[in-house]
């Protein structure tokens, strides 16, 4: 599997994910089908959407696009790359759902063909050859939680299960979950046969004066850099997470670091929240204390 950039990823999406942000309550979805010419005008240098939908409450949106581009490989020999993508993605308070995927058949890379899009001159030359695609579906949502029934210094953390397939050549995923401007990223990694069942637990956060505005913003995408592969080579990428990302729950501790009960949480969007059992509270809170003695080892 060739490395990638997930920031790429992000850049397209990140005036629609920092709108999102912006407002207490509210849901958004994004899906994108693109291409650029990072190889000539740099990394920064952005894509031009080929085809994308955007839906400002969260509603599921799909789309699909297909191409050819036309141009010579390293040899200076005519050659044709076709392009199949779809995206999905879909966005409820707690519950974010997100996939892409695409083929590229018959790649090929050579300095001397036009690009596709000039961000210099903001121009598509229908004549030209991308070097980069990138497909991506993207949900979000942000709410406030207000707890009740909680001392002074208590703290809270929260469980995200992600599900889903990375599987091909360049898929990825991008996990953000920020409370009270804190932001924390989670990017899955596959098991065997490209599935992914992972527990994403956050750090303790303290409200303020006992709220917690909470955004979260979930991308599954194909990243496809076509010169880094030999001319002629069929790639084909899925990451698939339609089945989901999900808050599954949330833990509150006391001022000593025990795992508090007695408590109730309101969300401004007026869901409601998963909030475990005591004795479900206390399996999770071993699991927070094992991942955290888990990252402390990597840190080391």
């Amino acid at each position: 599997m060739k490395s990638f950039a997930q920031p790429k990823a992000l850049a397209l999406m990140t005036l629609l994910v920092i709108g999102t942000i912006a407002s207490a309550q509210s849901k958004s979805t994004f899906a994108v089908i693109s291409a650029g010419n990072e190889q000539e005008f740099g990394f920064n240098s952005g894509n031009i959407a080929l085809a994308s939908n955007y839906n400002g409450t969260g509603g599921a949106i799909s789309i699909n696009h297909t191409q050819s581009f036309t141009g010579v490989d390293d040899f200076d020999q005519p050659q044709t790359m076709s392009l199949g993508a779809s995206a999905f993605a879909s966005a409820q308070y707690g519950i974010l759902k997100a996939s892409a995927s695409a083929t590229i058949d018959n790649t090929f890379y050579s300095s001397t063909n036009n690009p596709y899009w000039n961000p210099n001159t903001s121009t598509v030359d229908e004549n030209g050859v991308p070097d980069f695609f990138l497909v991506a579906g993207s949900a979000s949502y942000s709410d406030t939680f207000t707890y009740t029934g909680l001392g002074a210094g208590f703290t809270v953390n929260f469980y995200y299960q992600v599900d889903g397939w990375l599987l091909g050549d360049d898929p990825y995923t991008n996990l953000i979950v920020t409370n009270n401007g804190n932001q924390e990223i989670f990017n899955a990694t596959p098991g065997q046969n490209g599935f992914v069942n992972q527990t994403f637990i956050t750090e303790k956060y303290t409200p303020v004066d006992g709220k917690i505005n909470q955004s979260v913003s979930f991308t599954s995408g194909v990243s496809s850099r076509v010169n880094e592969y030999s001319d002629g080579t069929n790639l084909s990428s899925t990451a698939d997470f339609s089945s989901t990302v999900s808050l599954v729950g949330m833990v509150a501790y006391d001022q000593n670091g025990n795992i508090a009960t007695g408590w109730s949480v309101e969300s401004g969007s007026g869901t409601l929240y998963p909030v475990p059992e005591p004795a479900t509270m206390s399996i999770l809170g071993i699991a927070a204390l094992a991942a955290a003695a888990k990252k402390r080892k990597k840190q080391s």
